[in-house]
């Protein structure tokens, strides 16, 4: 107050301008391309690219088409630029705790505290500002010091710890504070989308890191088009961790075992399905209910129902081939049946209980 500062442009007044094109997957800053987004890292450039306008990005967002083929298009546009892979490790809980390049060398390690801050020390942090993805995968905005996630409904300031304002869907849990983040248990929740809390109550970590890691499986095989629809909806759907090798839905719940597969049968050839396309199972259920005919009465046949029909022709068949653990024109059972077996994770098809006399007996037919 009442002096003049001769820095004061240069060092004060700045601007800064981010862009996002190709439905937020192409990001400019300042004009300039900084990296592309795609689920587990991103590209970025090795070199300046000031030669790249921000005009034939624009180009390529007006174009019809899916965002798949225009950053495919864009890609293919900047051949003679120098670019590089990033990856992300992740925790159980979808933080982003390390950055790794294409050669397996550490460009960014980021430690957090329990509600989110990220933890900045020279002896622990690595390039803590290379980039702003992390904690929950959120982007981490420190513009005029407000350091906050972005998780696109609210704003998070993980230091009060607290949203900004209040939940959209607060009258769902009035128990709870409508302010209050993951039920104040962080380290056990997960808030992907700053709308619902998804796991329901004594969930076991180990659980919390089977759904998490069953999730991102179906979105890298481009399989969870079922779990996208139902977390955009407003009503609630709570996944419960489940002991008995049956997964079953009740009222706006699902139950679920992250350790138990099935094997089945179709058309002459033998199968064995994962957790996470039980899963998938499980919440294909759950959609139809709220958006189609949804007529779960005995018609007498092995499908058991029509819903049953419904969902493992136009769900679970289109997941498993998209995943790799059907083949391409089969489908992945003809019936309402199975033999669930032991696994090892929400992922895997391996069998761990091969005695199991209902198992052994499938194997004797199919393997």
């Amino acid at each position: 107050m009442g002096c003049d500062y001769e820095d004061i442009e240069s060092n004060y007044l700045t601007k800064d301008s981010v862009d996002y094109f190709l439905g937020g997957n192409v990001i400019y800053e300042n004009n300039q391309f900084s990296k592309i987004l795609f689920d587990g890292g991103y590209i970025d450039s090795y070199t300046e690219m000031e030669s790249l306008p921000v005009r034939p990005i624009r180009e390529f967002a007006a174009t019809d088409g899916d965002y798949q083929t225009q950053l495919e298009e864009f890609v293919r546009a900047q051949k003679t630029k120098v670019l590089g892979f990033k990856f992300y490790n992740k925790d159980h809980l979808g933080n982003n705790r390390e950055v790794i390049d294409q050669d397996g060398n550490i460009c960014q390690k980021t430690d957090y505290y329990p509600f989110g801050t990220p933890y900045f020390s020279r002896y622990v942090t690595i390039n803590e500002a290379d980039q702003p993805f992390k904690y929950n995968g959120k982007e981490f905005d420190m513009m005029h010091g407000l350091n906050t996630y972005d998780y696109g409904a609210r704003q998070y300031n993980p230091i009060l710890p607290m949203w900004d304002r209040v939940d959209p869907l607060a009258e769902k849990y009035y128990n709870i504070s409508p302010y209050a983040y993951c039920a104040n248990n962080p380290v056990k929740y997960v808030d992907p989308d700053g709308k619902k809390i998804v796991l329901g109550s004594n969930c076991s970590p180990e659980f919390v890191n089977h759904y998490n890691v069953a999730i991102a499986y179906l979105k890298e095989h481009n399989a969870a088009s079922v779990w996208h629809q139902l977390d955009g909806r407003e009503e609630i759907i709570t996944i419960y961790e489940n002991a008995g090798f049956a997964n079953y839905t009740s009222g706006n719940n699902v139950f679920w075992n992250p350790l138990s597969g099935l094997c089945t049968d179709a058309g002459g050839e033998g199968h064995r399905l994962s957790p996470a396309i039980r899963l998938l199972h499980e919440l294909g259920h759950k959609l139809q209910e709220y958006t189609g005919d949804y007529n779960i009465e005995d018609d007498g046949t092995f499908w058991q129902s029509k819903e049953e029909k419904r969902n493992i022709l136009e769900v679970e068949t289109p997941a498993a081939v998209a995943c790799g653990e059907i083949p391409e024109n089969t489908i992945s059972r003809d019936s309402h049946s199975g033999i669930p077996f032991k696994t090892e994770s929400s992922i895997s098809t391996k069998i761990l209980n091969p005695e199991d006399p209902q198992v052994k007996m499938w194997r004797m037919c199919w393997e």
